[in-house]
């Protein structure tokens, strides 16, 4: 197992917020599995890798592209690696816009295994080792971001992110 992030689509943020007292139903909320298509996004391992694509910083970074790590309101217990965070509609929107701003091309320029393990990025190590096969697992839910940034932005839904 390890450290892996999800972004949810949340439309009803108060009904989150509502949640927060009993993690059982949190976490159903979070992960219900009629939703697990359209309204969730997980990045397995590879979140940092990619927030390194976005700002090149293993942590840090300025803007609405540290979206997958500072963005939000924490709420609720940690749950491995700290609480579960909601991003409103204009952080949700921000990110958006930055991120398009982004094709894929320019990441594929930005993708540098060996300047991630010196950042000691998160699964950086195996990165290096799988060549081009680690681009595509670190990109590999890209258009599933992108559609869910815009679902969300057209409902100006908000998004939860956990790292658990």
């Amino acid at each position: 197992m390890g450290m892996v992030l999800y972004l949810r689509r949340v439309e009803d943020p108060a009904a989150l917020w509502e949640l927060v007292a009993d993690p059982e139903a949190f976490f159903e909320y979070l992960f219900e599995a009629d939703d697990a298509d359209e309204n969730i996004v997980d990045f397995d391992k590879a979140w940092q890798a990619l927030h390194f694509l976005l700002t090149g910083s293993a942590w840090e970074g300025t803007g609405p592209l540290t979206f997958l790590l500072h963005a939000g309101e924490e709420i609720g217990e940690d749950q491995g690696y700290g609480p579960t965070r909601l991003a409103s509609p204009d952080e949700v929107r921000a990110f958006r816009d930055a991120f398009a701003a982004i094709d894929d091309a320019e990441l594929r320029r930005r993708y540098d295994p060996t300047a991630m393990v010196a950042e000691e990025v998160y699964i950086a190590d195996g990165l290096v080792d799988e060549g081009e096969d680690g681009w595509k697992y670190v990109t590999q839910s890209l258009p599933a971001l992108r559609q869910l940034l815009d679902r969300s932005v057209e409902t100006n839904a908000s998004i939860a992110i956990l790292i658990s």
